[in-house]
């Protein structure tokens, strides 16, 4: 608990220093949100075994820069593959001074201060100081309505990136425009993707305006000096995209989905690993807790046009919001097209739809308290916005949840740990996700390495989870020897649960294999096996060393 303490006192220090915070409201709006976060993930902070399911994917893979771990696990090898190589090199520096396993929620906080950090300073730009107050604060909620920052994953510094380059560009500041746009680049590109349609976009929409008004000459050499500047970048970031992913086509995990194969697949399928079509079903989630907002913000746009005339309305029609709910549904419409080249292509509408809301929603709102100024005193405007906010909030909190899961298998993953010699567990693909991540050895087939995106990858994936399943339910103790013998497994890891009838089910298209061994069969060997050769036993689960099998003979 000291080491937690000091950790966190150190970064949050960093944190402070970095952003230079003077601004009283901003302290205010930083520790509700901060209450707002713990409120929601404070516990994972206290059990190290909650984590979000995915620091199994990008964390894990940082093993490899040390010497003998995870060493040619072809699971562990493609999570390094889809992960950033810098992001994995900064969790790799940074776990060498806080536990990995803590780094990734410190670094999820984090990022959820800067979010809302720098929402507020673009807020700030072109709304009054208690909308952006309000906005914020409501926007923290939105982020635990859509979970997309546990874990500091590289995706959850998506959110991140788009506000920033929107902060630089209103601040007309070409420096922090490329910065944010390399590093987009090369820790999440979907992010970079939404970033520079947007910039394209918005490029255009000068480049039209520029046609219209040729009186304008001061505005029109400005957009030609910024036009000339952004085609300069798009060459420079093209080439770099190229070098750092153009390689990435080749590789030992075989050709990635395409739109045929997703729609065919069961893999991909409702009950499958990963289920992307149809689009409405993938994304209805990032729609449906939007709409109230959308509505409201319409109703408000409406009300200042038809109280205030067309020509006020119009002020509260901000190019670069449009540009990011554009920006969001070209990319959606692109990629959905294209199998997963383009990446999983909810992120683009995930990551614009709601940020596209809240801007819309500041502006109007900040419109119309502007022109009712003189019938209203800022006390009663004030109080309006907080039952306006608190309305809101209490109707997207019964949305909000954390996307955490347990690693409950605590005492198998500390012996593992410390065991010396190689060793491969195998088990039920459910139960395997979290070991490597915590006892730094590789496991047979687990959930998380179970995934279909890679055609040749997934087909060993596939035949390895045909055998764990053949082996698991199976009545012949020699077949479980066989096993352990062909594929060098040392351990397994057995949950009781998976032999009640209701739990003797997977995903797709392995049901149908589990139904067919298990039909008519109730002698598992491995629900019978004496204690006296189980390593770690409890209630739930046991693990032991495949070679005490021939003891049961």
């Amino acid at each position: 608990m000291k080491g937690l303490q000091i950790s966190l006192y150190h970064l949050i220090v960093l944190f402070l220093k970095m952003v230079k915070i003077q601004n009283k409201t901003l302290w205010i709006l930083l520790l509700l949100c901060s209450i707002i976060y713990f409120s929601y993930y404070g516990n994972s902070f206290i059990d190290r075994y909650e984590i979000n399911d995915d620091v199994r994917v990008h964390y894990t893979p940082s093993y490899l820069f040390e010497e003998n771990i995870l060493e040619n696990d072809i699971q562990t090898e493609l999570f390094f593959y889809e992960t950033p190589i810098i992001f994995l090199y900064i969790i790799f520096l940074l776990s060498k001074i806080v536990d990995i396993i803590l780094l990734s929620k410190i670094l999820s906080f984090i990022i959820y201060l800067l979010i809302i950090l720098f929402l507020y300073k673009l807020l700030r730009i072109e709304n009054d100081e208690n909308i952006s107050l309000y906005l914020s604060i409501l926007f923290a909620f939105i982020l635990m309505a859509f979970p997309s920052i546990s874990g500091g994953l590289p995706r959850s510094f998506s959110y991140f990136f788009i506000i920033y380059f929107f902060y630089a560009h209103k601040l007309e500041n070409n420096l922090k425009i490329i910065m944010v746009s390399f590093f987009s680049l090369i820790i999440y590109p979907p992010s970079f993707m939404i970033i520079w349609i947007s910039y394209s976009l918005m490029i255009l929409e000068g480049f039209i305006r520029s046609r219209v008004d040729k009186k304008k000459n001061k505005q029109n050499k400005k957009f030609l000096s910024e036009f000339k500047y952004f085609v300069f970048l798009s060459i420079i970031f093209l080439i770099l995209g190229f070098v750092i992913y153009g390689s990435a086509q080749e590789n030992q995990f075989g050709e990635l989905a395409d739109k045929n194969r997703i729609e065919n697949d069961p893999i991909f399928s409702e009950d499958g690993r990963i289920n992307i079509y149809p689009i409405e079903s993938y994304t209805s989630l990032f729609f449906k807790y939007s709409y109230t907002l959308l509505l409201i913000s319409l109703l408000i746009a409406i009300i200042n046009m038809g109280l205030f005339g067309i020509a006020e309305g119009k002020k509260a029609i901000k190019h670069y919001h449009f540009s990011l709910l554009i920006s969001g549904f070209l990319l959606y419409i692109i990629s959905s097209d294209f199998g997963l080249i383009l990446h999983f292509y909810d992120r683009y509408v995930r990551y614009t739809i709601p940020l596209f809301i809240l801007l819309f929603l500041g502006v109007n709102l900040d419109l119309l308290l502007k022109n009712i100024e003189k019938d209203k005193s800022k006390q009663k405007k004030n109080l309006f916005l907080f039952f306006f906010f608190t309305l809101i909030i209490i109707s997207i909190i019964p949305s909000t949840s954390t996307d955490t899961i347990f690693c409950d298998k605590s005492e198998s993953y500390n012996y593992l740990l410390e065991a010396n010699g190689s060793i491969l567990v195998a088990g039920h693909p459910y139960d395997m996700s979290c070991i490597p991540l915590y006892s730094k050895k590789p496991v047979f087939i687990s959930y998380e390495g179970l995934a279909p995106e890679y055609s040749s990858y997934y087909e060993i994936m596939k035949n390895r989870t045909n055998q764990v399943f053949s082996m698991y339910y199976s009545s012949d103790i020699d077949k479980i020897l066989n096993f352990c013998e062909i594929n060098n497994i040392t351990h397994l890891l057995v949950s009781y649960r998976y032999f009640q009838y209701e739990n003797m089910e997977f995903i797709s298209p392995f049901n149908s294999l589990i139904k067919n061994i298990t039909i008519n069969n109730n002698k598992f060997i491995l629900n019978n096996i004496s204690s006296k050769y189980k390593i770690i036993n409890t209630e739930d689960y046991y693990l032991m060393k495949c070679e005490d099998l021939k003891n049961e003979k």
